[in-house]
């Protein structure tokens, strides 16, 4: 578990369990949309979603609760052109790779589909629907069909 200080570096505390993002507001806003407008270009990430939730690994490792991740490492062939590439290629503290694919508030059906479909040609790996909402990250396995 992260502590509240390794939380608070990331600008987030805990509460009910969740990590829970810090400030909110027109002025946190603000700060915020100044401070990405410049990074935005320069972001390996396709959302802030996803950059966000690479702050949170990167807390992750330091609290020694993964080893490490890389972004959008794997692809998946599902199909006759159909792949999958999930967002973030994570190894937990025993070595066993996960697949974390993030979201925001919203999930399309088709997504979770794919993910569950994933899932259930490559057992090798744990997949993980990662959903971020309000403030809060809900983490989920996804289990085989």
């Amino acid at each position: 578990m992260m502590s509240e200080t390794e939380l608070r570096a990331l600008g987030y505390v805990a509460k009910d369990g969740k990590a829970v993002k810090v400030g909110s507001g027109v002025a946190a806003k603000d700060a915020a949309q100044t401070q990405n407008s410049t990074a935005a270009t320069a972001s390996p990430y396709r959302s802030k979603t996803e950059a966000t939730y690479a702050a949170f690994l990167d807390a992750l490792i330091r609290s020694g609760e993964i080893l490490n991740w890389r972004y959008e490492a794997v692809t998946l062939r599902l199909g006759d052109r159909v792949r999958f590439t999930p967002d973030f290629r994570v190894e937990d503290r025993e070595g066993r790779i996960e697949l974390h694919e993030v979201k925001g508030a919203y999930t399309r059906e088709d997504a979770r589909v794919k993910l569950q479909v994933a899932a259930t040609l490559f057992p090798e790996y744990r997949f993980q629907l990662c959903t971020y909402s309000k403030g809060n990250w809900t983490i989920a396995r996804v289990r085989a069909a």
